[in-house]
């Protein structure tokens, strides 16, 4: 649905990282329904990535690719800066029983 990408929408939801589920967000900053661009924020626990793609409305599909990343806690920056990242994944539905 199109309010998905709502400014401030948050998808609630994990990765994996290194075997363990970490939870993360993910919240839409921007999107233009026109051109498709999305712009959104993935958070977890230390770290923000901020993401920019396109959602091709043909195909549902949305590429997100990963122009600045910042340590939110001290202890992640070595993280960050030891390891080589690359974020692959998919976004699915999850409905939950009443």
């Amino acid at each position: 649905p199109d309010d998905v990408f709502a400014p401030d929408f948050i998808w609630k939801g994990s990765y994996d990282y290194k075997g363990q589920k970490q939870p993360m967000s993910l919240t839409v900053t921007s999107f233009n329904a026109s051109t498709g661009k999305v712009n959104v924020t993935l958070t977890d626990s230390s770290t923000e990535f901020l993401l920019s793609g396109v959602y091709k409305r043909q195909e549902t599909r949305l590429t997100l690719l990963l122009y600045q990343m910042r340590a939110l806690t001290y202890s992640s920056l070595g993280r960050i800066m030891e390891e080589s990242w690359a974020m692959d994944g998919f976004v699915s539905i999850s409905i939950k029983n009443a």
